[in-house]
């Protein structure tokens, strides 16, 4: 080698603008898929709480409309997996039935985090809560609450890898359904 040249350093990375400007599209377009990966992962969550919640409903309609006297069906419904017990908590407790009120036997922590989300006459609770993506309580009709709470209020009944097995029970007498976890 000659006394005075100089060599170009070969390794140096240069990159250009268009380059640069490739790879920040490339990351925005990422992120972009994976939150629309995620948003469609809590639609398909969010239909199946609500496609459950009628087929219970739809279930206790059925049994409230019998006519006849004691009469039992057991059912099973399946929600997210991520939902770990289904609770009836009765908020109003002994003010229509004039029966004592048992609040707060049972979980008292349920029974108070659930109270967030009480307010239109919801009756059915699914903890813990935020597990049900955007459906915290909704109220189901014709079931016999002061009955389903009369010894533990919250009554919940626990999940199994999102399965909820209830037994629905109408005594003579009465048109409304009491909800009992499956023996």
């Amino acid at each position: 080698m000659k006394r005075g040249k100089r060599i170009k350093k070969i390794g140096a990375m240069e990159l250009s603008f268009g380059m640069i400007f490739s790879i920040l599209l490339i990351i925005i377009f990422m992120a972009l898929a994976f939150y629309a990966i995620i948003k469609v992962l809590n639609t398909q969550k969010f239909i199946k709480v609500n496609t459950s919640i009628k087929d219970f409903q739809d279930d206790i309609n059925d049994m409230h409309k019998n006519s006849g006297g004691n009469y039992d069906s057991l059912g099973e419904y399946s929600f997210p997996k991520g939902i770990d017990k289904i609770c009836f908590i009765d908020y109003n407790c002994g003010v229509t039935s004039g029966r004592g009120c048992v609040r707060g036997r049972g979980s008292t922590e349920i029974y108070s985090t659930m109270g967030f989300y009480s307010g239109d006459g919801q009756n059915m609770y699914f903890y813990p809560e935020k597990s049900s993506v955007g459906v915290d309580s909704v109220t189901m009709d014709n079931i016999n609450l002061d009955e389903i709470t009369k010894t533990t209020n919250p009554y919940c009944i626990d999940t199994v890898d999102g399965k909820l097995s209830v037994t629905l029970n109408r005594v003579e007498g009465s048109s409304l359904v009491i909800i009992k976890k499956a023996n």
